[in-house]
C-alpha cells in the first residue's frame, strides 16, 4: 500500500474538483516532489479553467494561460507576483511535457512546497474570502439590515 502523507488545509468554498487534486498533491509532498508538482500543476490548470482562462494550442499553453490569469483576474499584487513566478519556473511549467519521457529536471521539495503554498493563497483569495463576504452580507440581510450595525 502506498503511504499517505499529511493533507494540507483547504479553505471553505474551493470547488470539490479542484480540492480533490490539491489533496493528492499535498499527500505526495513528503514522498515524491515530481509527482506532487505534477498534481499541483493539474490543480493550477483546473483553477485557470474555473476562471475561464482559455487554452492555447502550443507548447507554451500553461505559461500563456498564467500570464492571462495574472492580467485578468483581480487579486492582491503580492499574490499576482507569486502566481507569475510560477510561470517563470520552467521546470514546473514544462513538467507534463517532459515527465513521460524522463527528460525533466528534478523538482526539489522547496519548489513543490512553494507551488502548494501559492495554490493555497489562491484558494483564500478566490474562494474563501468571497464566501466569507457573502456569508456576512447574508447575516446582515437576516437581521433585516442592509448596512452593518453602528459601533459603540
Amino acid at each position: 500500500m502506498w503511504p499517505i502523507g499529511s493533507e494540507r488545509h483547504i479553505p471553505d468554498g474551493v470547488p470539490e474538483h479542484i480540492a480533490k487534486v490539491y489533496k493528492r498533491a499535498s499527500r505526495l509532498l513528503d514522498y515524491d516532489n515530481v509527482a506532487c508538482a505534477a498534481f499541483a500543476r493539474t490543480c493550477l490548470e483546473k483553477i485557470l479553467d474555473d476562471k475561464g482562462i482559455p487554452k492555447f494550442r502550443d507548447i507554451r499553453n500553461l505559461e500563456k494561460r498564467i500570464e492571462r490569469f495574472v492580467a485578468d483576474v483581480p487579486m492582491n499584487s503580492a499574490l499576482r507576483e507569486n502566481v507569475d513566478s510560477i510561470r517563470k519556473m520552467g521546470n514546473f511549467i514544462h513538467l507534463n511535457e517532459t515527465v513521460f519521457t524522463g527528460e525533466f529536471d528534478d523538482i526539489d521539495s522547496g519548489q513543490a512546497t512553494y507551488v502548494l503554498d501559492i495554490l493555497n493563497d489562491l484558494f483564500e483569495e478566490l474562494h474563501a474570502r468571497p464566501k466569507q463576504q457573502a456569508d456576512r452580507r447574508r447575516q446582515l440581510e437576516e437581521m433585516g439590515r442592509t448596512t452593518p450595525p453602528a459601533s459603540s
